[in-house]
């Protein structure tokens, strides 16, 4: 359903009132968009705001979310009306993990003393997804660099992961423009490659949290020492699998195409 504004100012008042919430630089978010009757909040990854898991507290996303989704309220409201949440309630449907994340708030029914608004919250894949997530890679290196040598194999090991899958991702994708048949033909492999080198850099985050604990005397010792024997033994075992299935997707598959469709 599409809303009009009280007036003309509105964008700006929220604006204003956006930049006064603390709460919001602290976080690093930025108001991404503002119409009438909604309203978008960006915020990049920021480790400092994550769970014990890795993943983006709950009390930051219902945080953004209460924002974009009063804010969307707001914009409907004519110029000195000031807008505080009744009811909130939260929904968490998959762990927020991403390097950035947008919450959109949105005016489902516009009343006179109350707005019913919803809220959703996600991490946007695009173009720039895969460039974003080597980033994370070279970010999850840095932080196994910290853990000494007791986690250098499985940095060393994530690294060289990290470099197949982005030439193998660069390649795919100029060859797919001449060759839109290059992606088909190399789909699996390439697939089994992210697939393995991500699945390393997940081990990686794990060994990197169990060796922070154990430094700090924080839980079961024998628990952490088990994830961090349990990465090495992916570093050493699985991702190396990685190497087969770049090299067949750096083949082109052209063999393939000589083939009739008969013959497939």
């Amino acid at each position: 359903m599409r809303y009009e504004a009280a007036d003309d100012g509105y964008e700006r008042r929220i604006r204003d009132s956006f930049d006064e919430q603390k709460v919001m630089t602290t976080f690093g978010a930025v108001l991404d968009s503002v119409e009438p009757g909604a309203v978008r909040i960006r915020m990049p990854f920021n480790d400092t705001l994550t769970q014990q898991d890795g993943y983006l507290h709950a009390g930051v996303v219902a945080t953004l979310l209460d924002s974009a989704s009063g804010y969307a309220a707001m914009s409907l409201l004519p110029d000195g009306v000031r807008v505080l949440a009744v009811e909130f309630k939260l929904n968490l449907c998959a762990p927020a993990a991403g390097r950035e994340f947008l919450a959109h708030g949105s005016v489902k029914r516009a009343g006179r003393t109350l707005t019913v608004t919803t809220g959703e919250l996600f991490a946007p894949l695009g173009p720039l997804t895969v460039e974003g997530g080597i980033a994370a890679f070279e970010e999850q290196a840095r932080a196994l660099a910290n853990g000494g040598a007791e986690l250098e194999s499985i940095r060393t090991a994530i690294a060289t992961g990290r470099l197949r899958l982005e030439d193998a991702t660069k390649w795919l994708l100029g060859e797919a423009q001449e060759n839109p048949a290059v992606a088909f033909l190399a789909a699996f492999d390439y697939l089994m490659l992210a697939g393995t080198v991500i699945g390393a850099w997940q081990m990686g985050r794990a060994a990197d949290v169990a060796q922070t604990k154990l430094g700090n005397n924080d839980g079961d010792a024998d628990f952490y020492k088990a994830k961090i024997t349990t990465a090495k033994f992916y570093a050493e075992q699985i991702l190396p699998r990685s190497a087969s299935h770049f090299e067949a997707v750096m083949s082109g598959g052209t063999a393939a195409m000589e083939l009739s469709e008969e013959q497939f």
